[in-house]
């Protein structure tokens, strides 16, 4: 087929949603289809075709594509891929993120900043299309498509699948490599937080849970690996940057810590899971919902007034007792059998059948 993407940035480099469309992209050109992507910027792949997204109508008429592929909300198309929620909904969620005395003031910046309205208008254009298809990256953003007025028919949950490939339990040598770039010690038991966006993503949280337990449980190391340092300086804050590795920071870590205020997936999640990390995470997060609760992983509440004590108390548990690490850890490894290649498969499947595009 001739697909023709709408992405507003196309790099590996970028966020994880943008991760997401080139890593599909590349997938579906593997399998013979003819790819064109529009972006405002992006990095080149063998196989597909850059255009400006500025001039995306001209490509249509030029490219003539089989089916149109919306990844953002950036133009009319055949199929949308959901990945990011409404923002309208993100909105409610970014207002738990800012401190209580000053949460009315943002609501009303919200409310009224023009570029929050024109984004807000401009999804609801495309929330209209009754002939499209919304593929959802979890039920959390399926409930919120049907709220704004999609019928269920036209609505699917498609989460985001892992490539086991590289997000897999790693070698001994590369877990102890990793742990000597960070100057860790052997008896080091570390959480690992990964964001760009650290206030939305609840930092804040975790640093006061580490002050709690560090002073009891002196080993206990927290690695931040994102783009934006930390302000916070504490003994045992390590700020690690990125990385196109991130399998080997799973390898060195022993939790993946997610307190995020909102998500709407987290592909973090399962590639720890995979990894066979004990994953603590927020209920506000997508990926919350591939998680057994106590068994595979753990979904806290990020938003009641003992946030704090249940994420202290948790981590505390945990770190008296290595057999319960390690029982939830290989659990989580077996969690789903699912490839990369399913979630391709899947998305191929809603581009043929017309009962979906």
């Amino acid at each position: 087929m001739k697909l023709l993407f709408f992405v507003e940035h196309f790099s590996l480099s970028g966020s994880g949603a943008e991760n997401d469309a080139v890593n599909l992209c590349r997938a579906l050109a593997e399998r013979g289809h003819e790819v064109h992507v529009c972006c405002e910027d992006g990095e080149n792949f063998d196989k597909i075709q850059l255009h400006e997204l500025s001039k995306a109508d001209q490509v249509i008429a030029e490219v003539k594509p089989d089916k149109t592929i919306d990844w953002g909300f950036f133009h009319q198309a055949d199929l949308y891929r959901v990945g990011g929620g409404i923002h309208q909904e993100y909105l409610k969620h970014y207002l738990n993120s800012f401190p209580k005395s000053i949460q009315w003031f943002k609501k009303l910046e919200f409310k009224f900043k023009s570029k929050h309205r024109k984004r807000i208008a401009f999804e609801q254009s495309f929330l209209q299309n009754t002939d499209s298809h919304f593929s959802c990256i979890s039920n959390l953003v399926a409930n919120q498509i049907s709220n704004s007025g999609i019928e269920k028919k036209q609505i699917s949950v498609d989460y985001n699948l892992v490539d086991r490939n590289q997000f897999c339990p790693q070698s001994e040598a590369t877990r102890e490599t990793q742990r000597q770039m960070w100057n860790l010690q052997n008896d080091d038991l570390v959480g690992l937080f990964i964001a760009h966006n650290l206030q939305l993503k609840n930092l804040k949280l975790l640093i006061a849970v580490y002050d709690r337990l560090t002073t009891k449980f002196p080993q206990l190391k927290l690695v931040v690996c994102g783009k934006r340092k930390p302000k916070q300086k504490r003994p045992y804050l390590i700020y690690a940057g990125t990385t196109p590795s991130l399998e080997n920071f799973y390898a060195a870590s022993d939790f993946l810590l997610h307190p995020t205020f909102y998500d709407s997936f987290a592909n973090v999640v399962p590639e720890a899971m995979a990894c066979g990390k004990v994953v603590l995470v927020s209920d506000q997060a997508g990926a919350a919902e591939q998680i057994k609760d106590g068994k595979n992983g753990f979904v806290l509440p990020v938003t009641l007034k003992n946030s704090e004590e249940i994420w202290s108390n948790k981590l505390s548990e945990l770190l008296k007792s290595e057999s319960l690490r390690n029982q939830i850890g290989n659990e989580a490894k077996v969690a789903s059998t699912s490839t990369y290649g399913d979630f391709v498969t899947q998305f191929e499947k809603h581009l043929t059948d017309p009962k979906t595009v």
